[in-house]
């Protein structure tokens, strides 16, 4: 499983002139330009993504930077150069009839994350289509018998991320399976689901949704054994897509 972190870390001088997102600046070439996020001037990034990353060119990254968006630096872009913009990539399919269609690998915002209602925090209970997208993993031993130890939260209709120590941590046991994961489930004391409504009127859940997986895929450089635990992440690809609902 591959994946790309871009963490930055300029060394910023004592005379340094911050600027406003958009504001017209000066490049180090002298050039004009315009403070924007680093990850919106191509010419700059692409310089950074490069590696290994040369003194010269760390020498231009710091000079060129103009203040902060959150925690993504800003940069002085020469002027004429568009910024770019960072989307979704959609993946080509196919439907029944063999023809390609479009569709993003990543639900929208249309569908991940809604709510219907109120929300529960500060360390209260939690509603019952609070977090639709957490899961529970499921394990088999080798005597037949299976429970829950991990959890993980839906990231799409067919992939569930988790863990790399759910797949092969140094305290799991290797006889272990995982075998399927359980989403829309509130309370695994209870066969049914329920809560008291705010009117006093008794709200329940539809039954929890049982899914197989089909694939484990853990972090290809995470070791069980490093103290710091770095690249503890996973994907597990499931049977078959999930239908979303309120509670998934």
């Amino acid at each position: 499983m591959k994946s790309v972190c871009v963490i930055v870390i300029f060394i910023i001088g004592t005379n340094f002139c911050y600027g406003q997102l958009g504001d017209i600046c000066q490049t180090p070439t002298q050039q004009s330009g315009v403070c924007i996020s680093l990850m919106q001037c191509d010419p700059l990034f692409s310089l950074l993504k490069k590696r290994p990353i040369s003194s010269a060119t760390a020498d231009l990254l710091r000079r060129s930077q103009c203040g902060f968006v959150g925690t993504i630096p800003k940069v002085c872009c020469p002027t004429g150069v568009a910024p770019s913009t960072t989307t979704s990539s959609p993946v080509s399919n196919t439907n029944e009839q063999g023809a390609a269609i479009e569709s993003s690998l990543l639900p929208g915002t249309d569908v991940c994350g809604t709510g219907t209602q109120n929300r529960i925090y500060g360390g209260e209970t939690a509603d019952l289509d609070e977090f639709p997208w957490m899961v529970l993993v499921e394990y088999e031993r080798p005597n037949g018998n299976r429970g829950f130890y991990c959890g993980g939260v839906l990231i799409n209709s067919r992939y569930i991320l988790t863990a790399a120590h759910c797949l092969k941590g140094k305290d799991l046991p290797k006889s272990w399976k995982i075998v399927s994961v359980r989403l829309g489930e509130y309370n695994t004391d209870t066969e049914e689901d329920c809560i008291e409504g705010v009117t006093a009127k008794k709200q329940c859940a539809p039954p929890a949704v049982n899914v197989a997986v089909e694939e484990a895929i853990a972090h290809e450089s995470y070791d069980p054994f490093d103290i710091n635990q770095y690249n503890d992440i996973a994907l597990l690809r499931l049977i078959r897509d999930v239908q979303y609902s309120d509670y998934v």
